[in-house]
């Protein structure tokens, strides 16, 4: 039984809730400094493995440039000679009008399946290689007879051994010549 005065009682339990409320601040207060010193180890190691792996970055980026540099400048010449082989490549034959002329040619029951271009020194010894197939011998013969009537065509190498099937020909003929329509 409590005898004490009710203004009393209230002022003692205020009392109580202040001392409560300063107990649980300085227990919290102490719980937060021993977090703190418990976890400058971890934050040195941490700060430690940043400084490591940084010193390793930097490293790899010096020798990654030394070799990226190594290959830009082979880059760099393989280009240069690309470049030469193109600015040479503007005098004399101009393929793609080659090519316009030829398919200008009727060539009918003849398809053509593939071409390669082969500059030479000589300014008439260029050759072009023509590949595809015929529906027949005639065909193909009045191909090779309309390829070599053209001015810029010195001669058209159609091998003998293209006329030994009568149909379904595969064959292969060389253009040889300046090759400027």
């Amino acid at each position: 039984m409590n005898l004490l005065p009710d203004s009393r009682k209230k002022r003692l339990a205020q009392l109580y809730l202040v001392r409560l409320s300063v107990v649980s601040a300085a227990l919290l207060a102490a719980v937060g400094v021993i977090h703190a010193a418990l976890s400058i180890p971890s934050l040195v190691y941490a700060h430690q493995l940043v400084t490591d792996r940084t010193q390793t970055l930097s490293s790899l980026g010096e020798q990654l440039a030394g070799a990226e540099d190594k290959q830009v400048g082979e880059r760099v010449a393989h280009l240069a000679t690309s470049a030469t082989a193109l600015t040479g490549s503007t005098q004399g034959v101009a393929v793609s009008s080659l090519l316009r002329a030829l398919t200008q040619i009727d060539h009918p029951g003849v398809s053509i399946t593939g071409m390669s271009f082969t500059r030479a020194q000589a300014p008439d010894a260029h050759r072009l290689t023509i590949s595809g197939k015929a529906i027949g011998r005639g065909a193909l013969r009045s191909y090779a007879t309309a390829l070599g009537t053209l001015s810029y065509v010195k001669t058209v190498d159609l091998p003998v051994s293209a006329y030994a099937k009568e149909s379904d020909i595969d064959f292969s003929l060389t253009l040889i010549g300046t090759l400027t329509p």
